[in-house]
């Protein structure tokens, strides 16, 4: 149900102003939202209808008058809002003048009269009201199912003017004249195909102001029956949505089909072809092909159906399969070594006795035999880097010993794990960047490599994109065991926190993870929530083989983390018993 609440947005990068705000703006009768950034106050009017916008002088990533300028002199739907300005505590002439000059409504000194401050967010939000409801002009939030009847209320009315329409970064608008469409764009598409792209958004901002001159600037004029267009857009989303349900994995590679591209075909079809044969992935393909999406995904779809390409296996298809042919390629030895770093492991007394600080470096006479590679790499370097240091602490409680860490690029650290008994594994940590020559190095400088931990610290849409596509390249690379770790957030008091994401307006969701089940609410959007399990969530949206294990723990846990390298031990053993089934 959507709420009929006013939303005021306040922001500053002073703690003690946005505890005023706090102090003086919540109510019943609105909603607050304050943040501390520009880029989260433009992440919030592009998700979100806001009613009214505080901005102090200064934010944690510029000034409060930047932003001002960068929402009054931009095209987006949300320029209109209306903006109550804060200058300095020490009033100067030139911040009302500059603040009003680039288009704020109201301005005070901070901190201002708690009373006065009240009365002018009062008036400002009456004067937001009566505009929206002025029957000349519309400006809303809606499904994009329900862009059709809004189109159709305007041809019914016989209205003249500028319809704009908006969806995140993507941008349209339509020139009305007595309620036929004369002219309609957006980035890549003109005309009724204009119409097609705003009907195929998940969900568009729409503003419609009445203009009797705007057809006079249309030099091209077309005569668009929107009751007639609506017919074939409809029918024409309906197919590019078919195409999306099959093209539904950002991160599905392709391979070469059975048929050749006819030497005729276009240049994007041949582009397509191209980065698709060098193996990346349907979203990269999407961002490097500069065409309109719609038509980019209906295209690839035509070529899959046409044996001109053929969607790849998925990353982790016949994941022990794989793995046991490669690992019984290897050291035949590495079953044994495993054994006996888990049982030395296992004799640990906790807390740990010492730190890396505490155990002395090995000399180079001290015998060590070679073993297996473990390879650890993330998406946070702060919780990767933890956990170097946390697995290589509990080696060196082992043997009282530990190697010097090296690196050969940038985030890159390598050691070697020393165990008693002359065991060793060797440890990589991978810098966030794996490019092709970057993995292919790795390969190289150990071939023994057993083993892949891939730690993640978040499960909202942008970071479960970034780890499937790293995720794959790391397994296109080494068909070893993996064990995906989602390093949770231990506050001080309470359960263990994880990250999610609300699925209408993408808000960043904070959810301890005895939660599972309950119900809440985006303060967003009002999208009732349901809190998930984190594990079968992680599963889910990383697209998961369901055999490759994903744990929770903090990156600085020492039992955990022991506890976890011994499971990890425990895969490249059973991984060695497999045995192939007859075909």
């Amino acid at each position: 149900m959507k709420n009929s609440k006013p939303t005021i947005l306040a922001l500053s990068g002073s703690a003690e102003t946005r505890a005023f705000y706090r102090e003086h703006l919540e109510s019943d009768d609105s909603n607050l939202l304050i943040r501390q950034s520009r880029e989260r106050g433009i992440h919030l009017l592009e998700i979100s209808e806001i009613s009214l916008l505080i901005i102090d002088h200064e934010l944690e990533d510029g000034p409060g008058l930047e932003l001002i300028q960068e929402i009054r002199k931009g095209d987006a739907y949300f320029n209109s809002v209306p903006i109550y300005g804060f200058g300095r505590a020490d009033f100067r002439e030139d911040d009302c003048i500059a603040l009003f000059a680039e288009g704020a409504d109201d301005y005070s000194s901070s901190l201002p009269n708690p009373e006065i401050f009240k009365a002018r967010v009062t008036k400002l939000l009456r004067w937001h009201i009566q505009q929206t409801n002025n029957p000349v002009k519309l400006a809303t939030k809606l499904d994009s199912k329900e862009v059709p009847g809004i189109l159709q209320l305007l041809e019914a009315e016989k209205s003249t003017g500028v319809l704009t329409a908006s969806h995140l970064k993507e941008k349209a608008s339509a020139t009305l004249q007595d309620g036929t469409i004369i002219a309609a764009n957006s980035e890549y598409c003109n005309g009724k195909d204009a119409i097609t792209e705003i009907l195929a958004w998940p969900f568009v901002q729409i503003k419609f102001i009445e203009d009797k001159q705007a057809p006079a600037a249309i030099k091209e004029p077309a005569t668009i029956n929107i009751s007639s267009a609506l017919m074939d857009c409809v029918l024409e989303v309906d197919i590019y949505h078919d195409a999306k349900k099959r093209l539904h994995d950002p991160e599905m590679s392709f391979q070469s089909g059975s048929q050749h591209l006819p030497p005729n075909s276009n240049r994007v079809a041949k582009q397509v072809i191209t980065l698709a044969n060098t193996g990346l992935s349907l979203q990269e393909i999407c961002e490097t092909v500069r065409v309109n999406r719609r038509h980019l995904f209906l295209m690839i779809d035509q070529m899959v159906s046409a044996d001109f390409l053929k969607v790849s296996p998925a990353p982790f298809d016949n994941y022990i399969g794989d793995s046991h042919q490669l690992l019984t390629s290897l050291n035949p030895l590495i079953p044994s070594i495993a054994a006996n770093c888990k049982n030395q492991m296992k004799e640990l007394e906790l807390p740990l006795a010492r730190d890396l600080s505490g155990t002395k470096f090995i000399s180079a006479a001290h015998p060590v035999d070679p073993g297996p590679a473990i390879i650890i790499a993330g998406d946070n370097a702060e919780n990767t880097n933890e956990i170097f240091k946390t697995i290589s602490t509990i080696a060196a409680n082992t043997s009282a010993m530990h190697d010097k860490v090296h690196s050969d690029r940038k985030g890159d650290l390598r050691t070697r794990l020393i165990f008693d008994n002359h065991m060793s594994i060797d440890l990589i940590l991978c810098t966030s960047k794996l490019d092709f020559h970057y993995l292919e190095k790795i390969q190289r400088d150990y071939p023994e490599a057993a083993a892949v931990i891939y730690s993640i610290s978040s499960l909202d849409a942008p970071s479960n994109h970034a780890n499937r596509r790293s995720l794959r390249k790391l397994r296109e690379r080494f068909r070893t065991p993996f064990t995906v770790a989602l390093t949770v957030n231990q506050p001080k008091e309470g359960e263990p926190q994880f990250v999610f994401e609300c699925h209408n307006c993408t808000h960043k969701l904070s959810a301890e993870m005895d939660m599972e089940g309950a119900t809440c609410s985006c303060p967003i959007c009002n999208t009732e929530i349901v809190t998930p399990n984190c594990l079968t969530y992680a599963q889910q949206h990383l697209n998961l083989n369901p055999l490759v294990p994903v744990v929770t723990l903090p990156a600085d846990s020492h039992e955990l983390w022991r506890d976890l390298v011994d499971m990890v031990l425990d895969d490249i053993k059973g991984v060695y018993k497999y045995r192939l089934s007859p075909r």
